[in-house]
């Protein structure tokens, strides 16, 4: 490894202060892990093997309905604001999150985080077959 990223920081020390270790060894963790699944996905599951398990769920669920969620994003960046707006002094788990997180990280990256997670729940939803059920505190 080089002793840093920028050519001024040669002598900084960067490679021993504790947060730079700490943060390369969850990105080295990272890596790790994407390479070793890539390899065990590769050698176990061909495109073949993928397409008939695929074509046999399918055919197990053909009296399903088929649902598509296309576009989970709001019209605009002025609907996304509003909606944030709106969390004003509620105290369920969501909405202390996502003030949190404007706190922590941002507007925008806040709201990114909220469609990410809605997006998840409805995955979710939809791969369950089960109804939405909000959970009362």
């Amino acid at each position: 490894m080089s002793d840093g990223v920028h050519p001024d920081s040669g002598d900084a020390g960067l490679f021993d202060d504790e947060a730079v270790k700490q943060r390369l060894a969850y990105v080295a963790d990272d890596v790790l892990q994407e390479v070793y699944l890539g390899r065990v996905i590769d050698a176990e599951i061909s495109d073949q093997r993928l397409r008939a398990a695929y074509q046999a769920r399918l055919a197990s669920q053909a009296d399903n309905q088929e649902v598509r969620a296309r576009h989970i994003l709001l019209d605009s960046e002025e609907d996304a604001r509003a909606v944030i707006a709106k969390l004003g002094d509620k105290q369920d788990h969501v909405s202390c999150w996502v003030r949190d997180l404007i706190e922590r990280r941002g507007y925008l990256r806040a709201v990114v985080a909220l469609a990410a997670r809605n997006a998840r729940l409805i995955w979710t939803l939809m791969v369950k077959r089960e109804d939405y059920r909000a959970v009362k505190i």
